[in-house]
């Protein structure tokens, strides 16, 4: 006989992001900011060459 190896339950993802209530949209943001400060040093390079 095959038994599975784990026979618990499959439970969802009840783990809440600590702000901005997912953590797609805290994901989001952090890939937002990384944009926006590669952009700004980006400028920053353009003015200061």
């Amino acid at each position: 006989m095959n038994k599975p190896l784990n026979d618990a339950p499959i439970e969802e993802d009840s783990e809440h992001a600590p702000i901005l209530g997912t953590w797609r949209n805290v994901y989001i943001l952090v890939a937002g900011a990384l944009f926006v400060t590669i952009i700004l040093f980006y400028l920053f390079t353009l003015y200061f060459a």
